[in-house]
């Protein structure tokens, strides 16, 4: 990975964060999936932050960078609800 795309991913991870900061509801729909795997299926050839499933990009590397900060958003908020409850 170079660094444009670290950066990238520092700011969705960022974005994702305000996001769920200022909507409650969709932080706790995030929860709501437990330990499922997030997977951010497209059809439109967005390989980097998710897995477009048309036939062009079937052979292609997908990243699902979106789906795995969403996971670690997830994670990390339940360790500090857990952290918290004690």
């Amino acid at each position: 990975m170079n660094a444009i795309e670290e950066i990238k991913i520092d700011q969705m991870e960022l974005h994702l964060l305000r996001h769920f900061k200022k909507n409650p509801t969709d932080l706790q729909a995030l929860l709501s999936t437990g330990s499922e795997i997030i997977i951010m299926f497209n059809q439109e050839h967005d390989n980097f932050w998710g897995h477009c499933t048309c036939e062009e990009c079937k052979d292609k590397e997908h990243h699902n960078h979106r789906g795995f900060l969403l996971m670690k958003i997830r994670l990390n908020t339940m360790i500090k609800e857990e952290l918290c409850a004690d």
